[in-house]
């Protein structure tokens, strides 16, 4: 019994100096401080623009049209062609009008040939009122023939004319030098011959371009007393522009209900070509102070916007009253002052109180 409990000692010892070895303590993780994105807001003495959709249109377009109908049989220019005062844009089926002069022709020349008989019978007749041989009834008789058949040439001679213009009409011919910028009619195209009128091709008579948007009644008022105006291009991403209104439409459109606005400017540069997509901010022209905040900095909870405000590399969750909101940007009203810094990327990942490692880029 006693040589049991010696070689139990020792394995009883081995494993308490085990079990001590695995209790001791090993030491804490250093903390890792993540960075964050910030922007310092300033507020912005322009005032918040509202910003609409405009497309780059010609100055002076002028929608051509055939004034008389038919089938389309050629077309000589594509959008964006230069062409000059005269040049054939397209050309109509005038089979039929050409029939019709040669038909009138025909008749003018029978109507010349009874005129001429006319003529002659007046003149025998009028000799034989001086001997007594006829009536001066039967003269006034052939004279009033004689005058309606003069009257007839006049009107058929008239037609011809008509006619002949209509066969010139059948030529579309640019009115003065510009651009192509829209073409609505093609080859085998039938233009209604009882209502024709209907424009095929638009032509920009000048190259002065300028930008065209469309404003709802509610904002009308605002247009009218606009401050300043900037115009950007989707295509041009470098290029920013003032603008100024030319023109505002008195008649809304029957269908969208908006108002046509056209702004020019006088520096859009030759990479501006027409039919680019553009945007315009408007500006209010009594501004008032106000701060922006890029989109992605509000940290949304239901109803309520808040911002990470970092303090001393410590976020801290700040209130704020939101207003209008603007490409990728909200405009705020209350809760932010000048000089302040918040966070703009990452907003869902922070819990208040926490350290943060402050960098910058990350705000509009």
């Amino acid at each position: 019994m006693k040589r049991l409990t010696k070689k139990v000692m020792p394995i009883v010892l081995v494993f308490g100096i085990l079990a001590a070895g695995c209790t001791q303590q090993e030491p804490p993780a250093k903390e890792e401080i993540p960075p964050v994105r910030t922007k310092v807001v300033a507020s912005n003495t322009e005032g918040t623009p509202i910003v609409y959709a405009g497309e780059v249109i010609g100055r002076n377009e002028s929608r051509l049209s055939f004034q008389v109908g038919g089938k389309i049989t050629k077309r000589y220019v594509e959008v964006g062609d230069v062409v000059q005062a005269g040049d054939l844009l397209m050309e109509i089926d005038t089979t039929d009008l050409q029939q019709d002069v040669v038909t009138q022709e025909a008749n003018i020349a029978a109507i010349q040939s009874n005129l001429q008989l006319a003529e002659e019978n007046l003149q025998r007749y009028q000799l034989l009122l001086q001997s007594g041989a006829v009536s001066n009834v039967e003269v006034d008789s052939l004279q009033t023939a004689r005058d309606i058949t003069a009257e007839q040439l006049k009107q058929a001679q008239s037609g011809l004319e008509r006619t002949k213009n209509q066969v010139h009409y059948g030529r579309l011919v640019a009115p003065a030098s510009g651009i192509v910028s829209a073409i609505r009619g093609e080859v085998g195209q039938v233009i209604n011959p009882n209502h024709p009128g209907s424009d095929v091709l638009t032509l920009v008579l000048d190259n002065e371009r300028e930008v065209a948007i469309d404003v709802p009644e509610r904002q009308l008022a605002d247009m009218q007393n606009a401050g300043k105006i900037k115009i950007k291009f989707w295509a041009l991403p470098d290029v920013t522009v003032d603008g100024v209104i030319r023109d505002i439409s008195p008649v809304a459109d029957k269908a969208t209900r908006t108002y046509q606005v056209k702004i020019s400017s006088p520096n859009l540069p030759q990479a501006v070509k027409y039919g680019m997509s553009a945007t315009v901010e408007v500006y209010p022209a009594n501004p008032s102070s106000t701060i922006t905040v890029p989109l992605s900095s509000i940290y949304q909870t239901g109803n309520d916007s808040s911002v990470w405000v970092v303090q001393d590399n410590v976020v801290h969750l700040r209130p704020i009253k939101v207003g209008t909101v603007m490409d990728n940007k909200v405009e705020v009203l209350e809760g932010l002052n000048d000089g302040e810094t918040v966070v703009t990327a990452g907003v869902h990942k922070l819990q208040p109180g926490q350290a943060v490692r402050v960098t910058t880029g990350g705000g509009q």
